[in-house]
């Protein structure tokens, strides 16, 4: 999959579960771990995730600590 697609199906995911009343707090507030489990439940994979870190490690810190917020 290329990167593209990466974060398309990443935010296509987050986006989902925004629309959804009753995660919406729980992934504005939750940990961390709270809201990965929130994207694994949605098909958020091990290697979705291990592949987004990889990008993350390229862009800026302060664009890096924004994406990790959401993951």
């Amino acid at each position: 999959m290329n990167d593209k697609s990466r974060w398309g199906k990443v935010a296509q995911l987050i986006d989902d579960a925004l629309a959804d009343e009753s995660l919406r707090k729980k992934l504005q507030e939750g940990s961390r771990e709270d809201k990965l489990e929130i994207l694994t439940e949605r098909g958020f994979t091990e290697e979705d995730r291990v592949n987004l870190e990889k990008d993350l490690q390229l862009l800026t810190p302060d664009a890096s600590a924004a994406i990790r917020f959401w993951l």
